[in-house]
């Protein structure tokens, strides 16, 4: 089921309903959410990435990102990689990672 959050909505598309971004991979493959974080879909450059935990977030952080400053940024690579250490819970880091979302002006659905 498709959810769309209302205060996202300027940056947060309804895509037309088809097979999910990573029905092409393995059942090995197909991403996993951990506990307390919603999976999202992310657009980048016309490909699809399934963020399902917050260490996917931060990998895209590091390596996929539109920008590598501002606040919101720093803010999300600081939760996201706060995770591996427990001094962040999913819950909390996946907020950031949306503000950063939104701050890069990146497409992003709940999968």
């Amino acid at each position: 089921m498709d959810r769309q959050v209302g205060i996202f909505s300027p940056h947060v598309e309804r895509w037309p309903k088809c097979d999910p971004p990573f029905a092409h991979r393995s059942e090995s493959e197909t991403p996993v959410s951990t506990p307390d974080w919603l999976v999202l879909v992310v657009e980048r450059h016309h490909v699809f990435h399934v963020i399902g935990s917050a260490e996917e977030a931060l990998d895209m952080l590091s390596t996929n990102w539109p920008t590598a400053s501002g606040a919101a940024f720093v803010r999300a690579m600081e939760a996201c990689a706060g995770t591996a250490t427990g001094t962040v819970t999913q819950e909390e880091a996946q907020p950031s990672f949306l503000a950063a979302a939104l701050d890069a002006k990146i497409a992003l659905r709940f999968a």
